[in-house]
């Protein structure tokens, strides 16, 4: 097998154009950077795609050109402002590897859809996402092992990784698993040991009133703590042996607590107007937030009904969601956006965020389904 599919590659090498010109689209992959870095001032890093294929186009050699593609990011990067420079500095080799190794990448998949009959490089079913991964946690450094942390997705990986029962099918809906105690990611697993969903548990008597009457419903109390559920499968099915998926990582997205349950659209135009448009960051994606009682969120939100997750869309598909809890959580999972960073993922900054009455340091959780979130370009 191994032998065809090399030979597979060296005849779609052979067939394959090089050097050609691509539109603003770096290289023969067409590595769009126009919907890259949406926050940052796009002209450098544009100009930096710009001269690579007008580089390419003149046939100065593909090396070459990379070499001078990866130089003119770094000091496009440079140029930025702080928080902007180190996120750019943070994606600028995986950028750059987008450039120099997309050919080697689409080459390959090429070969596996003809031989294994996958055609997500070219279509995707819309009842079957492409949900190849479940990490968890966003962080400015991508070499930080704490971030973007793949998470087990069968029981038997996770107890061969040291996570532990916390509770089983006789006391919640699923087999949950935690690491080294930590209650900020809990693995749900279905009665065949596959992944059906996360959920996180925030302790009882929180500052601030959270989570608030209005939006408990989300949640699952447990005694000593609330829980905030996501199923990847029908939870109905979940603890049945007849009726438990046997597929990873799922086909759906449900946030089921006691009293309300939220269907989530896999593709972005099914939104519904429960939902309120935010703004797109790279590594991340569009971002959806909800008002609990279904208007648009806006500024004047009443903390009480600020919904405490959002969505995340990319390509017009949803590939991660989160977590958005108005308390200081204690776990290195959760990620504690600033005041002045809001703007990158609001489009209308609620007020009673910047009100010390109402608000104090914000516990977020990226989830994300499939491998390569540094490659969310929105």
């Amino acid at each position: 097998m191994n032998k065809i599919i090399l030979f597979v590659l060296v005849v779609l090498s052979y067939f394959e154009p090089r050097l050609t010109l691509s539109y603003n689209g770096c290289g023969p992959g067409k590595f769009d950077i126009n919907g890259v870095l949406r926050v940052f001032d796009q002209g450098p890093l544009i100009q930096c795609c710009n001269n690579h294929d007008i580089c390419y186009g003149a046939c100065y050699g593909k090396k070459n050109c990379d070499d001078q593609f990866e130089a003119c990011l770094s000091n496009a990067c440079y140029a930025m402002p702080y928080i902007h420079r180190q996120v750019c500095y943070a994606n600028k080799n995986s950028m750059v590897m987008a450039v120099r190794k997309m050919k080697f990448e689409l080459l390959v998949l090429l070969s596996l859809n003809v031989f294994y009959g996958q055609a997500f490089l070219f279509s995707q079913n819309k009842a079957d996402p492409n949900w190849n991964d479940l990490k968890v946690t966003w962080g400015i450094n991508p070499f930080d092992s704490n971030n973007f942390q793949s998470l087990p997705r069968t029981q038997a990986e996770a107890i061969s990784k040291g996570w532990k029962l916390e509770k089983n099918c006789s006391q919640v809906n699923g087999n949950r698993y935690i690491l080294n105690g930590d209650r900020a990611s809990i693995l749900i697993f279905n009665a065949r040991g596959i992944i059906a969903g996360i959920a996180s548990a925030i302790p009882k008597n929180l500052p601030f009133n959270f989570p608030s009457q209005k939006i408990q419903p989300l949640f699952n109390d447990e005694g000593d703590v609330y829980t905030i559920n996501a199923y990847f499968v029908d939870p109905v099915s979940v603890c049945s042996s007849e009726l438990s998926a046997k597929q990873v990582t799922g086909d759906r997205l449900i946030i089921k607590g006691q009293g309300k349950e939220l269907n989530i659209a896999l593709e972005q135009k099914d939104l519904s107007n429960f939902w309120t448009q935010g703004k797109c960051f790279y590594t991340m994606g569009v971002h959806f937030w909800a008002n609990i009682d279904g208007s648009e969120l806006t500024e004047d939100i009443n903390a009480d009904n600020f919904a405490p997750l959002f969505l995340l869309y990319n390509k017009g598909k949803l590939n991660g969601f989160g977590w958005a809890f108005n308390a200081d959580l204690p776990s290195r999972r959760y990620e504690h956006p600033g005041q002045d960073n809001l703007g990158m993922f609001f489009n209308k900054i609620p007020k009673f965020f910047s009100d010390p009455t109402k608000a104090g340091k914000l516990s977020t959780l990226h989830i994300y389904l499939d491998s390569n979130p540094q490659f969310n370009f929105c």
